[in-house]
This record gives structure tokens, sequence and C-alpha cells, in this order.
């Protein structure tokens, strides 16, 4: 991240936001569905957010808007509470885990003003993919510790503003991190509504029992010294240091890359859906085992409601959370990346609410 120009970026204030009333220095472990993704680049969002005139001026964006953004920031970590804390591995420890005190951490949040165009940065035509880079947090890593979370809220006068969200990988997935934001969200609003404090939605509640995942198999231990050998053998320098937290640095290449957004609509939903069926009936597995095919199409095929035969979707758990999966020759007709979510298979309901990671991606 520290390669990325960031020369259009004014940094008006650097803080770190904290939990109301945390006194209380806390733990929590990790899974092995959270080990799996311990050093892999940290999952980045961001939010643009238009602003009516009456509101896009610079005075009411950091007198009234930006402390609401705090304060409700706030409050929703005293819900998430070990996102506020950070990875650690002490040396008497088997594995890494969560730690927060009270005293030494908080979240980045960072608030700065852009002279950028907003509508550019924006539009859904073709520009620069490396454009909104400036708009997204570091999130610190070292060998002793990593963040879990860091935030960036950046003003574009008289047009808006985006929030950018950098978060660890081996602390939140996609489902994770999207009830954090709901939750800021809604605690955000009725901030603006109300005076009195706001009770969070219990479904946007989340829950980190990390008694709920059962590790029978012991895959916790043989994710962290896989971690280890990889470290050993892919950064000989690092010897001595496995436990070394530091975000492995594969930046993201977007030299002479172009972002754009494509607004599919049922038809063009539908038509991709015909013209994925007929490939399928066109390919023969031996030939396709042999070489691969001449067309490459990126697609997840959820969104189709694609109903394929039951054995080209045969995935599924067992009853101690593992994941499994039984491969098929149909399977390797449409690709060779697949996740097991396990939370769906959770009981009672408030369980699915766990957070952390839920998913594998389990090798083809």
């Amino acid at each position: 991240m520290d390669s990325i120009d960031k020369s259009n970026i004014k940094i008006h204030e650097h803080i770190k936001v904290t939990p109301p009333s945390s006194t209380q220095k806390t733990t929590t472990p990790l899974t092995y569905f959270d080990i799996f993704w311990l050093r892999f680049h940290p999952v980045e969002r961001v939010f643009f957010y238009t602003l009516p005139n009456s509101h896009s001026h610079t005075s009411f964006f950091f007198q009234k808007l930006v402390p609401i953004l705090k304060s409700s920031f706030s409050l929703t970590l005293q819900h998430f509470l070990p996102l506020a804390g950070k990875i650690v591995w002490p040396s008497d420890s088997p594995q890494p885990f969560i730690q927060f005190n009270p005293n030494d951490d908080g979240v980045s949040f960072i608030i700065a003003e852009s002279d950028l165009d907003f509508n550019h940065a924006i539009e859904k035509s073709p520009h620069e993919a490396s454009l909104s880079r400036s708009f997204i947090p570091h999130l610190e890593s070292t060998d002793s510790f990593a963040s879990i979370i860091s935030i960036q809220i950046t003003f574009f006068p008289e047009s808006g503003f985006s929030i950018g969200i950098s978060t660890h990988h081996a602390i939140l997935d996609g489902k994770s991190s999207i009830m954090f934001i709901k939750a800021w969200a809604y605690l955000c609003n009725k901030t603006i509504e109300t005076e009195e404090p706001p009770t969070l939605l219990r479904e946007l509640q989340p829950l980190f029992d990390r008694n709920i995942v059962k590790d029978l198999d012991e895959l916790g231990d043989k994710f962290t010294n896989n971690w280890r050998e990889f470290i050993t053998n892919m950064f000989p320098n690092e010897k001595g240091n496995e436990r070394c937290l530091k975000i492995l640095a594969f930046e993201p290449n977007l030299e002479d890359s172009l972002r754009a957004t494509f607004k599919l609509t049922r038809e063009d939903l539908n038509k991709i859906k015909q013209m994925v069926l007929t490939k399928w009936e066109l390919l023969d597995t031996n030939e396709l085992n042999s070489k691969p095919p001449c067309y490459t199409l990126f697609l997840d095929l959820k969104i189709l409601g694609t109903n394929f035969s039951p054995e080209a979707r045969n995935s599924s758990t067992d009853h101690r959370g593992n994941a499994k999966r039984e491969e098929t020759q149909s399977q390797n007709r449409i690709a060779k990346h697949r996740e097991e979510e396990i939370r769906r298979k959770l009981e009672p309901e408030s369980q699915k609410r766990e957070a952390g990671n839920a998913k594998l991606e389990p090798e083809s």
C-alpha cells in the first residue's frame, strides 16, 4: 500500500477510535478457518456517497457529519470489540490470537480530503484502476502484531465522500465484514434520528463464540504448521521468525489496468446462462482434461440461478463442521474454484451470526 500514489490526498486527522467504556483486556482465539488466511492480503473496500448541495459544504462535513461518523463507529466497536484489538502470537502460545488492550489499542481512523473529480471517481465507464486506491487505508502489520481493521473517510468538496475500509482476512470474511458495515450504517442513522444511545438490531449483533467451531481433527495446528513451513521455504531470510504476522507483500498490479462497472439486467443474465449451458453440452470431459478450452468465462454461476445436476453441485460439511466434498467430472467442466460455507449448517439460528471466517477453499 505504501507504493500507492496519494498525492491528491490531504490528511486532516489521523486518530485511534476506541469502543466506549471498555476497560478490560480481552483475548479471542482464532479458529482453523481464521488461521488459514493468517498472512493473506487484506480485504479492501471503498464506498462512495453523494451529498446533497445543502450538506456538501466543507463546514457541514467536518463540523456535523464527521463527529457522527466517529461516534457511531465507536458504538459499533462496542459490539465488535475484538476488531479494536490486534492479532498477536506470543512465544508461549502455540497459535496466534486476538488481543484487545483498552490502554493501547483502537482502530486507525483517517479523515482526509481529495481534490480529484468526484464524478470521475464514481463513473461507470472505464477509468484507471489505480484511481480508487488512494481512498483505501493502509492496514498496519509488523513482525509482532497485525491490526484488524482501518478506516479512511475522504471528503470531496461540494460533491460527496468515500469510506475506505481495510480488514484483515483472518478475522473477517465477506459476510462478517458486511455485517459490520451494516451495523455501523444502522447506528449512524439512528444517531442522527435520536439523541438517545441507539440499540443495535439483534440480527446485526455478532457472535465471537469460538466454541461453536469444533476442531476435532486439529486443523488449527496443521494450518499453523503449514504457515511456518511456507514462510521457511518461500522466505529463507525469515527462518527463525515463523511467528511473524506481517502481511505478505503481494500488492495488486494495477499498471495499465482499467476499472469499469457494467449493469446486467435479468435478460442479460438469462443470455449468459444459455451460453454457459450451450458450452456445457459441447464440452467433452476427456478432451477438457487433456487441453484447456478455447474460451474463458469469469462468472459466479450462483448469480445466474443455474441449477445444474446434483452431482455438479455436491458439496457439504460433516458433523464436525469440517469441509468435505465429492469430486465429479461434471464439476471440472465449470471451475476449479469452490468455497465451503458452514454458517448455514449451524444451529441454533443465532449461531449464524458468528463473526470471523466460515469458509475454506478446498484444493481441486
